[in-house]
């Protein structure tokens, strides 16, 4: 069997959320999943493009003293009553915000 070469990628017309990845040769089974394996790690290790709307890449949240909920992106300034800082549970998680 030939070495798999990959000359080319393009996007698909149809679908705007798919690749096109073009190969010197028939991939076989195997190869595709593995190809699968490698592009799902890799999508893990992108960088973010979007911004975390609940801190606004900060990384910190401002959150009531009283309850534990959720007030406004932080850090919290240093002259603000009744809040407090907390880690972005949504970057922590890897979870967007809906």
């Amino acid at each position: 069997m030939t070495t798999l070469k990959c000359p080319g990628v393009g996007r698909d017309k149809d679908c705007v959320s798919a690749l096109a990845f073009y190969f010197s040769r028939r991939v076989t089974d195997d190869e595709m999943r593995f190809l699968h394996e490698v592009m799902q790690r890799s999508v893990a290790c992108m960088p973010r493009i979007t911004k975390c709307s609940q801190c606004n890449d900060t990384g910190m949240i401002a959150i009531l003293s009283r309850n534990g909920a959720y007030a406004f992106p932080g850090p919290v300034p240093d002259d603000a009553k009744g809040y407090a800082d907390a880690d972005c549970w949504y970057c922590d998680c890897g979870r967007a915000p809906k």
